[in-house]
């Protein structure tokens, strides 16, 4: 009768480890981390300042309600140091100071009603109070120091580099902006069957709630898309893949590559003297002036006449193809002249006018073509795609194009 009962008891004891251990997010055994900051999490002041006006608010609330389980049980947020508890809260994505009442703090008891200590509306309420203070406290402190920056001499939106050529600094689009033009399209067609109310929320009807929710879960990686779990769930646990699971997951690879890509800021050249005209579209390129014996490669041709105010004929002309999927190869770049010996400095290459500094290969030439040595660099770009082969053009600019007298 005693090893039944013994048996019975350990019995009840597993259940209740696995019930504890299924109720946490299936999304966060392994989770990837969102690495880059969107500019209004709670980590845009990360300084001493920040921490007190946590110690003043948000942490009142989880010392005095959350502490039986997270003084600590990660997330630490009712830690007794308090700069421990404020970090985690930041690096876990815990507030969102951009929309309040979508952060996890809030979330959690709103609409999970999770460890509520009266009622869990007003306990969401209260929490969510807690996070407007700290907020404030902190977005008061940016607003200062972006006036400060506004009044520094120098300022402007664009501005010229130092090889003379005039260009312009495009800001990049906030992480919200981005991501609802590359994953949310997918998730929002895709992923509607659980996640338009279940968390992560990445399907749901509100762009932000979706948006936020993908922080939380820690559910992309920015820096290696591979790693995210919104394409592992695909390509390695075949969950709810809509046609082919590798196809499908390679879509979603490629989608968060464009969230992290529309964040950059990015170089647009205004076309000068020393630049060249835009191409026709890469595909153009490769099936109307293709390379000999390489189909899948054609050549780039810029009409230099112009910018060296001569009337005899002088192109640049580069070999491009497409390298894979997000890729371009561009090499043998080089100048036909019959008469002329022309000097090319700093050679810089723009893809539909924006210049991105991965694409800087060709920026240390310094060399001088001859109508028999034409060539301008032996080295190989490897130059990322922006919207694709049918829409992508190329163009140049040149600190140095001229003719060498002889």
């Amino acid at each position: 009768m005693r090893q039944i009962i013994k048996i019975k008891i350990v019995l009840a004891a597993l259940i209740v480890l696995f019930t504890y251990t299924q109720c946490t997010n299936p999304y966060s055994a392994q989770p990837s981390k969102l690495k880059f900051s969107s500019g209004e999490d709670a980590g845009a002041l990360s300084t001493s300042t920040s921490v007190a006006a946590f110690e003043n608010s948000v942490y009142k609330v989880t010392r005095s309600r959350c502490i039986g389980c997270h003084s600590s049980q990660n997330p630490v947020h009712a830690s007794d140091d308090v700069q421990e508890a404020h970090d985690i809260v930041v690096d876990q994505f815990k507030v969102n100071f951009s929309n309040i009442p979508s952060s996890r703090l809030v979330a959690k008891m709103r609409d999970e009603a999770h460890n509520c200590w009266s009622d869990c509306a007003e306990n969401a309420q209260e929490m969510e109070e807690a996070i407007e203070q700290w907020a404030e406290i902190v977005n008061n402190i940016v607003e200062e120091e972006e006036e400060e920056e506004n009044t520094d001499d120098g300022s402007g939106d664009g501005s010229t580099g130092s090889d003379g050529t005039d260009e312009t600094i495009i800001s990049g689009l906030s992480s919200q902006e981005a991501f609802e033009q590359s994953v949310y399209p997918i998730t929002k067609q895709r992923c509607t069957t659980c996640h338009i109310t279940r968390f992560p929320r990445h399907a749901n009807a509100n762009p932000v709630v979706a948006h936020n929710d993908i922080v939380s879960a820690q559910s992309v990686d920015l820096d290696d898309p591979m790693n995210s779990r919104l394409v592992q769930r695909l390509g390695n646990e075949s969950h709810q893949c809509w046609s082919n699971c590798a196809d499908n997951a390679n879509e979603m690879k490629e989608a968060i590559e464009r969230w992290k890509s529309l964040m950059v800021d990015r170089v647009i050249a205004n076309v000068g003297e020393n630049s060249t005209a835009l191409s026709g579209t890469v595909s153009t390129v490769i099936s109307t002036n293709p390379v000999p014996g390489n189909a899948e490669a054609g050549y780039m041709e810029f009409e230099l006449s112009n910018v060296l105010g001569v009337n005899e004929s002088v192109t640049l002309r580069v070999k491009i193809s497409e390298f894979d999927e997000f890729s371009y190869q561009v090499w043998d770049p080089e100048i036909i002249s019959s008469n002329y010996s022309i000097r090319v400095k700093n050679m810089k290459t723009y893809i539909n006018g924006y210049y991105n500094p991965q694409h800087s290969v060709y920026t240390i030439v310094d060399t001088t073509t001859t109508p028999s040595m034409r060539s301008i660099s032996s080295y190989y770009l490897l130059a990322l795609k922006d919207q694709g082969i049918n829409t992508d053009q190329f163009s140049f600019s040149f600190e140095i194009l001229s003719i060498v007298e002889q």
